[in-house]
């Protein structure tokens, strides 16, 4: 199914950035992206009816990242957090 997704979403110009487990992160710019990620979800219910012979699963946006910010699960918010400290002192040169 999520390989069915991505064909669709690339053939109808959605950049794509990643998949995560059952999901997609895409891109697009700020007017358009509600467009897009309406588009997505559409793409994805399209997909499992293409899959399960009509059957569909529901698709939702379960996160928005905006643009500048960086996706991080609330499961390790601590270890981002450290990565983030590590990657600014090496920036430093520390």
């Amino acid at each position: 199914m999520m390989r069915r997704a991505l064909v669709l979403a690339v053939e109808q110009g959605i950049s794509v950035r990643a998949p995560v487990h059952d999901a997609f992160v895409i891109s697009a710019p700020a007017a358009e992206y509600e467009e897009q990620e309406r588009l997505m979800v559409s793409l994805m219910e399209q997909a499992s009816r293409d899959v399960l012979g009509g059957f569909t699963i529901d698709a939702e946006v379960e996160k928005r990242v905006p643009f500048g910010s960086h996706y991080i699960d609330d499961r390790g918010v601590d270890m981002a957090r450290e990565m983030m400290k590590t990657l600014d002192r090496l920036s430093k040169g520390e």
